[in-house]
């Protein structure tokens, strides 16, 4: 004989209300506190690490970075807090987290700002690494790249670079800030000249503007600048560029320096090899 047992539906369903949320609460308050247990780990392992000598701190920052987007609090409240070398080490770690860091792009953009030029040079070299969330910073990035230490412009104009290639706008640049990028090629400083040509190898095809200024850094006395500016003409220059080009291409594949002559041939045979629809 079967047994009826009567179900009251209403409280079936308070308590199923109730059982999800208490699981709610219950997941909520273990997020929070694996949140302030990763904050306490990363300022104990910050403190550690300023203690600890040149060899042990790359084995502190690789325990830091592995916590990953959860230590960027504490990391935040380093980089504006603590004394001149916590900071520059905070913005460090930050940008060697790359994406992880996303969080703390608002932070480091108004480090961009600061009275110390270490922390300007490091949070624009963050802002690089962060990479496509960085995107936000680009207009400030143009106005740090004027600074007066040449460092903090090197880094500034190579992050510009490094954020449009991580967003995936190879060829699609906005003529504006192709000009001003172009402008720094002719930095009195040459680590500026080759972040520069670095990053308009990064811009690709939409640099088109700039090939007449990176074919007279080809005749630049760094090799280095000259290295990046042939680069830079491989990733730009199609087909319909090689007449313009060819001249100055041959003759930096019989530059003094190895590197230089590399970039050059492989340069030219990029161009040959790529066509543009319409020419």
């Amino acid at each position: 004989m079967a047994i009826s047992i009567p179900i009251n539906l209403v409280n079936f369903k308070n308590a199923k209300t109730a059982c999800l949320a208490a699981i709610t609460a219950a997941c909520l308050s273990s997020g929070a506190s694996f949140a302030q247990s990763a904050t306490e780990d990363v300022s104990a392992l910050l403190k550690d690490l300023q203690k600890a000598d040149f060899l042990q701190q790359p084995g502190i920052v690789q325990q830091i970075e592995a916590i990953g987007e959860a230590a960027v609090p504490a990391l935040v409240d380093a980089m504006n807090q603590g004394d001149l070398r916590l900071r520059h080490q905070s913005i460090e770690i930050l940008g060697r987290m790359r994406q992880d860091a996303r969080a703390a792009t608002p932070e480091l953009i108004k480090s961009l700002s600061d009275d110390e030029p270490q922390i300007r040079r490091n949070a624009a070299w963050a802002l690089g690494r962060v990479g496509e969330d960085a995107g936000e910073a680009m207009p400030i990035l143009l106005k740090t790249a004027l600074d007066e230490e040449w460092d903090v412009r090197a880094d500034a104009v190579w992050a510009m670079g490094k954020v449009v290639e991580d967003t995936g706008e190879f060829g699609i640049v906005d003529a504006g800030l192709v000009e001003a990028v172009i402008s720094h090629l002719g930095d009195l400083n040459p680590h500026v000249r080759w972040s520069a040509a670095w990053s308009l190898a990064r811009f690709g095809p939409g640099a088109e503007a700039a090939l007449p200024a990176l074919v007279e850094a080809l005749s630049d006395w760094s090799y280095e600048v000259r290295a990046s500016a042939a680069a830079a003409l491989g990733r730009i220059a199609a087909s319909h560029h090689e007449e313009m080009l060819s001249d100055a291409l041959h003759q930096a594949m019989d530059d003094e320096n190895d590197l230089v002559r590399t970039r050059a041939r492989a340069a030219l045979d990029s161009l040959r090899a790529r066509t543009v629809p319409g020419f």
